[in-house]
């Protein structure tokens, strides 16, 4: 006879769960099971703690898919935009450290940043004050960098999730104590990683010259703080020298001749204008030049009118560019005369703002014995050479001084 028994019991029975009966016939044992969920609505069906793991796990994956796709956009293409950006924001940054500043209150709140800071020069209120936060190519004030440098980030990569890589030129004769200053300052602002790359480099890259190959490339940059000269060949720097020269002294220079000669005092924004349109080191067969200026008479404390030629300024400003003839002269002495042999074919490519003084090439040319002569585009050769270094950072043997 056929014996049946059941599980039911007086148990009750949790959703999901099956019935089932156990067949005994002789000695054999057969087990049936009931239809699953039989007569259940698909919400006690539905297994929630696993349903909720799923879902986290969707949400994880749409974010996780999410982010990379970001990071894939910005990288194939907001890549170039930014990139061109980012020169575009480095030249205007060279601008504000070399010539241009910051206008601050006494709070120490940012009021103005570059041109906009320099067309207030010399007109601020006593508690506003215009600060200069790079003095001669090194920092003067780190908390003012600092904050500069968080202003140019917040315009480049308005992003806080994705920090940015910055690359920093610094002057060839900087120190260890000054590379850190820098890298710290710039980590602080921001950055995900800092490279420091010398200017010497960072021009003739700017300048599209071709410092892969064994000749020798001579490379004179002169900016706002400093003059730097490099002998490059073979991706490296086989001898270089620095000198605390530039566009600043030689408006300072402007400013001393004008005040012991005509006993006015004028501005530093008034010289920088002077030295842009009349200012010449050579004047043989050229002519002269006149400017009319505006300052202050140091007896009478009255404003005065005068007028300038380029004839009177040729000496002042020649007495401070021959501190970068006798650098350029010491490199030249140290230079193999295998590559002073390439140098005299190739010439002296000179970037820079202050490399466009009126003469310049001229006088280095007579004096050194070597052609000079301007890049392409001499402002803003070294904010191109900026943005074009990534491309080298496995490449270049003396160019990136450090980097963390």
């Amino acid at each position: 006879m056929f014996k049946f028994s059941s599980d039911t019991g007086d148990k009750k029975r949790r959703p999901g769960r099956t019935a089932s009966r156990t067949v005994r016939s002789g000695g054999a044992r057969r087990v049936s099971v009931a239809p699953k969920n039989r007569g259940l609505s698909w919400v006690d069906r539905v297994d929630w703690g696993k349903a909720r793991i799923a879902a986290v796990v969707a949400i994880f994956c749409v974010l996780w898919l999410g982010l990379w796709g970001r990071a894939w956009y910005l990288q194939m293409i907001e890549g170039p935009r930014l990139a061109d950006k980012a020169r575009r924001q480095h030249m205007a940054t060279e601008l504000v450290t070399g010539k241009r500043g910051m206008i601050m209150d006494r709070n120490g709140q940012v009021l103005a940043v570059g041109d906009e800071a320099y067309t207030m020069l010399g007109k601020t209120a006593s508690d506003i004050r215009v600060v200069r936060p790079l003095e001669d190519g090194v920092i003067s004030d780190y908390e003012v960098t600092e904050q500069m440098l968080k202003h140019f980030f917040a315009k480049v990569n308005p992003s806080r999730v994705f920090k940015p890589r910055v690359c920093v030129c610094v002057p060839s004769a900087i120190t260890e104590v000054e590379s850190r200053s820098v890298i710290d300052t710039v980590m602080s602002s921001g950055a995900r990683n800092v490279y420091l790359i010398e200017e010497p480099v960072a021009a003739a890259i700017g300048a599209g010259m071709d410092i892969t190959r064994p000749g020798g490339i001579v490379v004179l940059d002169i900016g706002g703080g400093t003059s730097d000269i490099a002998v490059l060949s073979l991706n490296g720097i086989v001898c270089k020298s620095s000198v605390k020269m530039a566009g600043n002294k030689m408006n300072a220079a402007i400013v001393r001749y004008v005040r012991s000669t005509y006993n006015v005092l004028i501005g530093d924004s008034t010289a920088d204008r002077v030295k842009r349109e009349i200012g010449t080191v050579w004047t043989e067969g050229q002519p002269e030049k006149t400017v009319e200026v505006k300052g202050r008479n140091l007896v009478t404390g009255l404003p005065q009118k005068i007028t300038l030629s380029s004839y009177e300024l040729e000496m002042p400003l020649r007495i401070e560019v021959e501190r970068i003839i006798t650098a350029l002269q010491s490199v030249m002495e140290q230079t193999p005369p295998e590559l002073v042999a390439d140098i005299s074919n190739n010439g002296i490519v000179m970037t820079g703002g202050g490399a466009m003084l009126d003469g310049l090439d001229k006088l280095i040319t007579s004096r050194v014995r070597i052609r000079a002569h301007l890049a392409e585009n001499p402002i803003e050769a070294v904010a191109i050479g900026t943005g074009k270094s990534f491309e080298y950072l496995g490449k270049l043997y003396d160019g990136f001084v450090s980097y963390t």
